[in-house]
């Protein structure tokens, strides 16, 4: 059997919401950042997609997001 190293990799995302109860309902706004390091997939020379896996890692980077949201 082979043994091979891959580099650390280390993914976070930061997400917070906030709600407003009034007469017209509840509104809420949510927002984050998905994969705030924005750090590459390690290399894997015998991955199926390029030089990694993409089942494993995340290649679309980092992102942001809102949304709000009312209820009546």
């Amino acid at each position: 059997m082979l043994d091979r190293d891959v580099d650390a990799s280390i993914a976070a995302d930061i997400f917070a919401s906030y709600a407003l109860k009034s007469a017209a309902g509840t509104s809420s706004l949510a927002v984050g950042v998905n994969h705030v390091a924005g750090q590459n997939p390690p290399v894997i020379y015998n991955g199926f997609l390029a030089t990694s896996d993409a089942s494993t890692y995340d290649y679309l980077g980092r992102f942001f997001c809102a949304r709000f949201t009312q209820a009546f």
